[in-house]
């Protein structure tokens, strides 16, 4: 395979050709085939580019990419992108052999993908690359107070019993400032069974997003000392709004402690309901915190698609380096949007 393509890390001027391919070979209408802007802002390092290609010897084209997006520049943590092969191509394997070639170049300690092919790719890197696989974890609460649910499609409520808590030695206070937030949290810092991120991609990822508007929430104890912190989504459809957990920083066991700051923000802000997609987190941890969690027993649709809107239940395939890896739906490309809208 390595005498039929050259393999190599992409540059400022591949990335038209990259979009191009995308838009053939991936989905004619995806925002990184459209909007080159969009692209540079996810991918571009200086004249380097996120991308891994296979190149043909012979007609010098690109039959196979492989995305990936580092969380510090050290590559301690890289999450797997856009795995996608020329239609027309018959190599077999060439998109994990893409793959191999991009953890060979960025060597992680940690790696994950979120959305990944149950059908294809799933098989692929738990054979090849032995990775642990599975379902993310889909958990809501629902707002008592609203009476006709609109995102949401329930036919079951799960109300009162999920709004108790004698906890208030822990709040929610938000933090919209990224220069107050590096002074009260260590942004750098490494946290157990969390993907290793530093404050340039906090930064980047939820303070300079050009579509996406992110709110962080700091989690402080009593003495207003702020603990971990929460990232969070709203999304407004049909003359209403619902609230997206998306990422999380900290020790993981100071998620259970705000379930009371939680609810207050759900009910006073008038959501529809709150969620948060993940894998890994404890069960006591999501279980203290008052979340349903998503089951085949559970018939109510809560959606996940939006860029367009899909109300159905999805399910969301991970795939990761170590088993007790904890991820939310922030983590690699899985908050994006998938349609061309316009930069802010």
């Amino acid at each position: 395979m390595n005498r039929k393509y050259i393999f190599r890390i992409a540059k400022k001027k591949d990335i038209k050709s990259i979009m191009l391919f995308i838009k053939n070979n991936w989905d004619y209408n995806h925002i990184l085939a459209k909007n080159y802007k969009y692209f540079c802002y996810e991918y571009l390092d200086k004249e380097k580019v996120n991308f891994f290609l296979a190149i043909n010897n012979v007609d010098k084209k690109i039959k196979a990419i492989q995305g990936f997006i580092p969380y510090n520049k050290n590559y301690n943590h890289i999450c797997g992108s856009i795995t996608s092969v020329k239609k027309s191509e018959k190599t077999p394997y060439l998109g994990i052999e893409t793959m191999i070639k991009m953890l060979s170049y960025t060597k992680p300690d940690t790696y994950c993908g979120i959305g990944t092919n149950p059908k294809t790719m799933v098989p692929l890197v738990e054979r090849f690359l032995k990775r642990f696989v599975g379902k993310m974890d889909h958990f809501y609460i629902l707002n008592k107070n609203v009476k006709k649910f609109k995102i949401s499609k329930i036919y079951n409520l799960y109300k009162i019993r999920y709004y108790k808590s004698n906890n208030d030695n822990f709040k929610l206070y938000k933090i919209d400032n990224f220069e107050i937030l590096s002074k009260q949290f260590n942004l750098n810092k490494t946290f157990l069974n969390l993907p290793k991120k530093d404050k340039n991609y906090i930064k980047k990822r939820y303070f300079e997003h050009p579509i996406y508007n992110y709110s962080c929430y700091g989690i402080f104890n009593k003495n207003k000392k702020c603990k971990s912190i929460l990232i969070t989504r709203e999304v407004f459809l049909k003359k209403t709004k619902i609230l997206r957990i998306v990422d999380f920083r900290g020790q993981i066991e100071y998620l259970s402690l705000i379930k009371n700051s939680l609810i207050k923000l759900l009910t006073q802000n008038k959501y529809e309901y709150l969620d948060m997609i993940s894998c890994g987190i404890p069960n006591k941890v999501t279980t203290k915190l008052g979340f349903k969690k998503k089951d085949l027993k559970d018939k109510n649709i809560i959606p996940n698609y939006f860029d367009p809107f899909i109300q159905k239940n999805v399910e969301i395939w991970y795939e990761k380096s170590h088993k007790n890896l904890i991820l939310f739906k922030g983590d690699a490309d899985s908050d994006r949007p998938r349609l061309n809208l316009p930069i802010n």
